[in-house]
């Protein structure tokens, strides 16, 4: 992947992690109630990462960041929908490092963020996004 096609996907990321951090207790609310609070952000978790992996392999990561960013978001509710929830593993050797701290990253879907932790989150992520010029 090129440098330049790595930024643009680090920014996407990016913008996909803000968004989860958004709207991630809506979807967690749309689960079964059965489910724990814990149970549910692993759920979340798992389908975010898979719809990382699946939009990096099957969709261009050549647009702008920004239609990227909504073409991930819609496909990460429709992974939601089908519940794609079980963890996959990928083959990481074909992506740069800065977006492999990006994906690091998105563990912390797995808690429960207050405003302050969330914008440090996505702070520490753009200090990676800057830091991959």
């Amino acid at each position: 992947m090129s440098k330049n096609n790595s930024k643009k996907i680090d920014i996407t990321l990016r913008n996909f992690l803000g968004y989860l951090l958004c709207t991630k207790d809506d979807f967690a609310n749309e689960l079964s109630k059965e489910y724990s609070i814990e149970e549910r952000n692993i759920f979340i978790y798992n389908c975010a990462i898979n719809t990382i992996f699946e939009y990096m392999q099957t969709h261009n990561t050549y647009l702008l960041p920004r239609l990227s960013s909504l073409n991930m978001q819609k496909l990460f509710k429709e992974n939601f929908l089908l519940r794609m929830f079980q963890e996959e593993s990928y083959d990481e050797n074909q992506i740069s490092s800065s977006t492999k701290e990006i994906i690091q990253e998105f563990k912390h879907i797995k808690k429960n963020l207050n405003s302050k932790e969330k914008n440090e989150l996505l702070d520490k992520v753009n200090e990676i996004v800057a830091s991959a010029i």
